[in-house]
């Protein structure tokens, strides 16, 4: 958590925590989950990367 946004993950496929690593735009994230920002920010037009999900590999 930090003063801009919380992140709330579980371990992926890998079985490991990486901390919450839930942003990638070029391969699956190492962990699911989701960021949660300050109300002030929600419901603005995006302005940063956003988590993709690929095709199954």
């Amino acid at each position: 958590m930090t003063d801009e946004r919380v992140v709330i993950y579980s371990v992926g496929e890998n079985l490991t925590d990486d901390g919450g690593d839930v942003e990638h735009l070029d391969k699956r994230p190492n962990d699911v989950g989701f960021i949660l920002l300050p109300p002030d920010r929600r419901g603005r037009p995006h302005t940063g990367i956003v988590s993709v999900c690929c095709d199954d590999e």
